[in-house]
């Protein structure tokens, strides 16, 4: 994992780059958050928010750690961890996320991404019509 300072941030400098960070994402098309990304977010970051997209995605298709351990390249612990932050999240915000997760997961990428997975297509399209 990308490393972070352990050490805290002040209530008011928290509230500051909160809000500073909020406002940098809204209503940015996705070219330009893919720009916001390459300027402040590394490689690492970025494969790990990736990754943590994806492992929410099939937790809500129902695939085992397994299946989504290996999709993903993550470890058992990695997904178990954000299974359980998922579990943890405000469903107002589950909502919003898997919204906008579905509306980008379009049939097409079905087909391209079972293309390259060891799923079968029937059983994937069944878990997809859950979410």
């Amino acid at each position: 994992m990308t490393h972070v300072s352990r050490k805290r941030l002040d209530q008011s400098s928290d509230q500051l780059l909160n809000k500073l960070s909020t406002s940098l994402f809204s209503k940015l098309s996705a070219s330009e958050v893919q720009q916001v990304f390459g300027a402040i977010i590394s490689d690492t970051e970025l494969t790990m928010i990736k990754k943590r997209v994806g492992i929410i995605l099939f937790l809500e298709l129902g695939l085992s750690i397994d299946e989504i351990c290996n999709i993903t390249k993550t470890t058992r612990q990695t997904v178990t961890r954000i299974q359980l932050l998922w579990k943890m999240a405000d469903d107002k915000n589950k909502k919003l996320i898997l919204k906008r997760i579905k509306r980008v997961f379009t049939a097409e990428m079905i087909k391209d991404f079972l293309a390259n997975v060891n799923i079968s297509r029937s059983n994937f399209r069944r878990k997809l019509a859950r979410i």
